[in-house]
Formats: C-alpha cells, sequence, structure tokens
C-alpha cells in the first residue's frame, strides 16, 4: 500500500496536474514560513528588552 503511494507521488503528471497542486504547495510554503517568522518574533523580542538572553518555550 505505501509502495503504490510512493509510486504514484513520481508518476508522470500533466501540466494541468502540476499547475493546479503545485501552485497550493507553494502557498503553504509561504505561510509556513511567515508563521515561523512569527513564532522568532515572539521569542526574540522580550529576550532583547532585558539585555539577557532568555529562551521562551
Amino acid at each position: 500500500m505505501k509502495e503504490d503511494k510512493v509510486k504514484s507521488a513520481f508518476a508522470n503528471k500533466s501540466w494541468n496536474e502540476i499547475k493546479t497542486t503545485d501552485s497550493w504547495q507553494v502557498f503553504k510554503m509561504m505561510s509556513e514560513i511567515v508563521e515561523g517568522f512569527k513564532a522568532s518574533l515572539i521569542i526574540l523580542i522580550p529576550s532583547s528588552y532585558s539585555g539577557v538572553p532568555i529562551v521562551h518555550g
């Protein structure tokens, strides 16, 4: 079952399939980068006020 899923992931795709699925993946990656940036700001900003590096977790 897993082999079929892997084979289908690497199967040749038509231009329409590439255009519709990959364009949404780009937006997903962009949103993950933005969320990661926001999370890093939440961690870094409070520690920069005190002058002592504090990691909030």
